[in-house]
């Protein structure tokens, strides 16, 4: 998604480039945010919610729930 979005938001800001292109480089990153949209709502992307908590936690010096240091839960 990153790659995508950064050959969005780039040429964005540069004028010399046509509208045409910029609008091409726009659908190719709402084609792969729609992707990604579907993949999560299909209960493949809870692991990005999970890892945002987790770094909630540990920037804001707050302590770990207990699923993170249960051992069904470490990546092995």
């Amino acid at each position: 998604m990153q790659k995508v979005g950064i050959a969005w938001t780039t040429p964005v800001c540069l004028y010399n480039l046509q509208t045409a292109h910029k609008l091409r480089l726009f659908k190719q990153a709402m084609d792969k945010h729609q992707s990604q949209m579907r993949y999560c709502m299909a209960g493949q992307g809870i692991d990005r919610h999970l890892l945002g908590l987790k770094v909630l936690s540990l920037e804001n010096n707050l302590p770990l729930h207990e699923l993170f240091t249960d051992p069904a839960f470490q990546k092995r």
